[in-house]
Formats: structure tokens, sequence, C-alpha cells
């Protein structure tokens, strides 16, 4: 509802302050008539006095050709034609130097089209008989009684390209004919009285081709200002009885101003209009505008909306895998749990392989839990990365170190070469590039039957820039060139038989690449197929003091008890699950330590009250109260000398549940399932902290 109200407020603002500048400008170009108006007369008159100069300059060429019939009528009555058309070649050339529009130039005595100028271009004009042009016969003949020059287009020639025609009839001195005498001009003229209005003297016509094209560049119509619409018509030199040939058509529908442009045996008219929207019109474009606006701010408001479920979900789904991963981890806390302290009982060889077994298979589906919510966050921007001070050589030692047996087993050899300038101090997320090593170096080892692991350390310049170089080299079964392409694909191993044969999801390669990619570094690989394969990481980094490695003082201390002998240690392990209670006391009792239990946060608050606990380990999930709460009471009613140390439990997947926990006030947070180093790890750290504080 508030999201509608909120797209109606816009609609309506829109429209408002829309409508209020329609009106503005509507007054504006009211004001603006007179003005507009003026303009207009003004191209007009521009327009018309370029358009008549051009013309006239053109026309006076015809008058030139004429002249030089009556220069040459010698020539040409005496049948000397080759010297008449030499010297009409000359002559048409020097009129055309300097006049570019025109096409040709030409001669037709008796009307037949004889000599012509660019013969290249107009071969095909050369005999065509004017007389017996249907098209042109009634113009010609205008053209020869009225003595007149007369225009003519523009239109299609028979050579090709659109052309003005301009033509004028030249008359000589009687007599002046060749064997057709002028009276032959009856096959032209089915009407027996022409003949008789034809003057003796008629000794045909001088023609001028002008490219139509050029002639408007010539009439500069491109300059002409764009608010206004201008159009030509008067096809033929009719005038307003002629065709509109240039411009919009509907300009003349309704012209606010027009002009004659007189020409020599006709005119042109030319026509304008104000073509920018009328003010009314503009109106209804700004409207339409507001609409526009408006139907974007509802667009802006919904994608807002849109925006909130996307992240209401993105928090739906966090909840739902920290509920998912609280679920898995509760049952494989007991599995993993009863199946440690199981393996430090007497068993037979046959119990061993098959408790092994447990273990393993537990392992593997938590590493397969854990792959895949690193995958989630990691897709869904949530993977924080931490910024403290370690030792990179002795994180590879401990890497490779846990494999020790793995490789033991597969009689698979691993060598180590630490270069002598790799750093012993470094800033970053210890825990990421330790699960980027173990994920490489376990590939490794699953795909190398027989032969030798390399890894290598080294401090590498790339571009002026330094980078830790993390080298993995085995001599495995390595990868063909398509499965190479494949490899950093999710839930894409190179080959489906590598699935059945060695297991996994495909999506620990592609999460190593995303982590190495946050800490704005590279990862590769070369291989090939029976060879082997090399990965190759590289992480930037900067200088760290050896110094910033000594112990930084723990906020965590203020809760720290006093020094307790390590018998006498009290602990509490509050959790709402049975299962996860027993398994706690069978940990704690084989690492040598007696437990109470608590079912509840209200539950432990109760026995912390009456008696002093070293060690509490809360759970966060449980009924009346969770640990979060527990935690924050705790530290609220107790002393800090006779407060517990709070280690927090959780199954859940959520990067902020630790943090929530450590603000409560907890010391040291764990994550389920907590294997019996987790125990003995989360003691030490106690008396390690207790002892210095």
């Amino acid at each position: 509802m508030a999201a509608n109200r909120a797209v109606i407020l816009i609609i309506i603002w829109s429209l408002i302050s829309l409508l209020a500048t329609g009106v503005i400008l509507y007054y504006d170009a009211k004001s603006n008539t007179s003005d507009n108006q003026l303009n207009v007369g003004r191209e007009l008159a521009r327009s018309r006095s370029v358009i008549e100069q051009s013309v006239n300059r053109y026309f006076t060429l015809l008058k030139a050709l004429e002249a030089f019939v009556h220069a040459n009528k010698d020539l040409y009555a005496n049948n000397v034609d080759a010297e008449f058309s030499d010297r009409f070649d000359r002559f048409a050339t020097s009129l055309e130097q300097n006049n570019n529009s025109i096409i040709s130039l030409q001669l037709a005595p008796n009307g037949v089209v004889t000599y012509v100028s660019q013969k290249a271009k107009n071969l095909k004009a050369v005999g065509h008989d004017l007389l017996k042009d249907d098209h042109r016969r009634d113009q010609v003949i205008q053209t020869i009684i009225n003595k007149a020059t007369v225009v003519a287009g523009p239109l299609t020639l028979l050579q090709g390209g659109n052309a003005i025609i301009a033509r004028k009839a030249i008359f000589t001195d009687p007599g002046v004919y060749r064997s057709q005498s002028m009276f032959d001009l009856n096959r032209a003229l089915p009407n027996a009285a022409w003949p008789a209005k034809i003057p003796g003297d008629f000794w045909g016509f001088a023609t001028m081709l002008i490219d139509t094209e050029r002639l408007f560049k010539e009439f500069e119509l491109d300059k002409l200002p764009k608010e206004y619409g201008f159009a030509l018509k008067g096809r033929h030199g009719l005038g307003e009885e002629g065709e509109v040939f240039w411009g919009d058509h509907s300009i003349f529908d309704a012209p606010e101003d027009t002009t004659e442009i007189m020409l020599p045996g006709g005119s042109w008219v030319m026509g304008v209009k104000h073509v920018a929207p009328s003010n009314y019109m503009s109106l209804l474009l700004i409207t339409l505008t507001g609409l526009v606006v408006s139907g974007f701010g509802a667009y802006v408001i919904h994608s807002r909306y849109k925006k909130l479920e996307a992240e209401s979900d993105a928090k739906t789904h966090s909840r739902f895998l920290a509920t998912m991963s609280h679920e898995i981890r509760t049952p494989m806390n007991g599995i993993i749990g009863v199946a440690e302290v199981l393996g430090r009982s007497d068993l037979s060889d046959s119990q061993q392989r098959q408790l092994d077994k447990i273990l393993d298979s537990s392992k593997i589906l938590l590493r397969l839990v854990n792959d895949v919510l690193d995958f989630s966050k990691i897709d869904a921007g949530n993977l924080k990365l931490e910024q403290n001070v370690f030792d990179p050589r002795k994180t590879i030692e401990s890497v490779l170190h846990s494999f020790d047996l793995q490789a033991n087993e597969k009689n698979v050899s691993i060598n180590l070469n630490i270069a002598s300038d790799f750093p012993d101090c470094f800033q970053g997320d210890e825990v990421r590039i330790k699960q980027v090593l173990v994920n490489i170096l376990s590939n490794a080892i699953k795909f190398t039957e027989r032969g030798t692991i390399t890894i290598s350390a080294e401090l590498k310049d790339y571009l002026g820039d330094q980078y830790l170089s993390f080298r993995v080299k085995d001599t495995g079964i390595g990868m063909s060139e398509q499965e190479l392409k494949r490899i950093f694909n999710p839930f894409t191993q190179a080959d489906q038989s590598i699935t059945r044969k060695y297991g996994g999801t495909g999506l620990g390669l592609v999460i190593c690449e995303k982590i190495v990619h946050l800490m704005g570094g590279n990862i590769s690989v070369k291989s090939k197929q029976g060879k082997g394969s090399s990965f190759r990481i590289l992480i930037p980094y900067q200088e760290v003091t050896a110094e910033a490695l000594e112990v930084v003082p723990d906020q965590s201390l203020e809760h720290a008890p006093e020094v307790r002998d390590r018998q006498d240690l009290k602990l509490l392990v509050v959790d709402d699950q049975l299962i996860n209670l027993e398994v706690a006391a069978m940990i704690l009792n084989e690492l040598g330590y007696e437990c109470q239990r608590a079912t509840s946060g209200r539950q432990a608050l109760e026995m912390i009250e009456q008696e002093r606990f070293d060690i509490v380990y809360m759970d966060r999930q449980m009924p009346e109260m969770d640990g979060l709460e527990a935690t924050r009471k705790i530290r609220a009613f107790t002393q800090s000398d006779t407060a517990p140390w709070v280690v927090a439990l959780t199954a859940s997947a959520r990067e902020e549940e630790k943090e929530e926990y450590l603000a409560a006030g907890a010391n040291a947070f764990l994550s389920k399932p907590v294997d019996m180093q987790s125990f003995s790890s989360s003691i030490e750290s106690f008396l390690k902290f207790t002892s210095s504080s």
C-alpha cells in the first residue's frame, strides 16, 4: 500500500509540474509569434533571391548557345557537319567549365537531338526526336509558337539521373534548312492546322540539362532553419498549378506563407510552415513526458521494493542455510564424537578399520556441507575475509603435515621448497589461505597414484607489485585442454568418470578461485593428460614487521577467571540435544576432565549462580533461553574474577553469529561438529590466557 501511494504521488506531482511548464511554454510561444512570422518572411525573401539568381545565370547559357548557332549557321546550311560539331564541343566545354551542375548542353536541329556535350554520359539522348515524345510534345510546340524559354522537370532522364531541363527555340533566316524542310514537322503534328502556325525561320532547340541535386545545393536549401518546413511546387514551371517536387507535400495543405519564384517562361512557388509542434501539441507532449517520468518514478520505486524483497529473500536464504547447517551438523557432531571416543578404546583390527570408514565418511560429508555453504556465501557476496598477522611458512608446514598419513598410504612423496626470501610474516586471512592450499593439495594427492608432489613458495615481483607465490605440482592423471576450460566451473569436474572414481562435488576449485580473487590475487593451472598438473596461486603481499606477530591482548581477557590447576577445572556443557551432551561428556572424560550438564540457558544460569565454573560450553539454539541471552546474563551478574570462560558452540553457518556471540561476552567460538582436538585446544587456550592475565 505504501508503494502504491508513493507511485500515485509521483504521478500527480509530475503532471502538475509539467502541466505548469506547458502553460508557461504556451504563453511564451504566443508572445513570440510575431517574431516567428518576421523570420519566415525573411527566409522566404532570401531563398527566392538565391534561387532566381542561380536559375537566371544558367538560363543565360541558353542565349549563348543561340548566339553560337547564329554565328555558325553557314556551316550548318552547307552541311559542313564535322566542323560544326567540333566547334560546338569546344564552345560547350567552355560554358560548362565554371558550372558544375550542368549534365549536358544540347542542340536539336528540327527537333532531333544531334549535338551533345559530355558525350560519354549522354549518348542515349542522341537521335531523340522531341516532336515525337508524347510526354514533351505539347511543351515543345508551345516553345516554338511562343518563341520562349521553358523549364521542364525535375524529371528522370533517358541516360539516367534526375534533372531540370531548360529549353529555348532558335530561329534563323528563312531558307537556312537542310533537305528536310520545316514542313516535315507534320510528322509530329496530327492536326493539319499546326504547320501554318509554325514560323518559317525555325531552326531547332537549344537545351540544357541541370543536375537537380547539385542545383538544390546551390540554392542553399540545406541552410534553411530547421524549425521551419519548406517545399517547392510548380514542376515544369507551372507555378501554383504544378506538382510539389521538393520538400514535404503537406506544407502546401496549410502554408503559413508562400512566395513566387520567377523563371523564364514560368515560375515555382515556395511554401513555408513552422514544423515545431504547435503550442497545444507541445502541451500534449509535455503531459506525455510527465506520464513517462511518473512511470519511471513508479518503476524506480517498484525496483526498490523488489530490491528490498530480494534482500529479504537473501536473509531468508541465509537463515535457511543456518538452519540446515544446524540440523546436519548436530547429528554429525554425535557421529564423529562417539567415533573418536570409540577409536581410543581397545578394538580389533577389523573394528578399527570399520570405525575409520565411519570417521572418513563423516569428514567427507562435513567437507561437502562446508563447500556448499562457502559457495553460497561467496555467491551471495557474504564471505568476509579476516585480516590477521601470521607466519605463512608455518601455515604451509601445517597444511603439509596434515596430509602425511594420506601420502604415506598412497606411497606418494611430498617435497616442500620454501625460498629464502619468502616472508615469515604476513597479514591476511590465514584460515582461507589454508583452505585453498588444503583443497589443491588434497586434489593433488587424490589424483596422483604414484610419484611426487612438490609444493613451492616464493616471493614474486609482477609489474612492480609483490605477491606470495604458491605452486603445487603433481605427477598425477593430468587434464586435457577441454577439461582445463571447465575446471573452474561450479559443480563441474574435468571428467564425469572422475566423479564416479574419486568423488567430489566440483565446488572445491571454484571456491578456491573466488577466495583468491577476493584477496586480489590469481589462481592458474597448467596440465597435460597423463603428465600431471601444476597449480599456481598469487596473493598480493605487503611487508609486515615481525613485531606484529606478537600476541595482542584479546578483549575477551576482561572476562578471564583466575588461574586454576588443570585437574581442578570445573566444566559445564549447555545443550538441549542429549546426544551432544553425551558426546561432550565422553570426549572431556577421555581428556581427563569431568563436566556437568545443562539442557537450557535458564538452567545454566541457575547452576552458575550456585556454583563456580571455569569453562562453560554454551550452545546457541535452546528452548526457554538461548545461548546468546544466557551469555549476556552471565556477564551481567558475575564478577570478572569469578566469571566463567564462555566458549560458544554452534552448528550454524552464519558468520554473523560468531560476531554476535563475541559481542555478548563469549571468550571463544567453536563450530560443530566439535571433535576431541577442538575441546583440547579450547582448554589449552583457556589455560594460556588465564596464566598470562
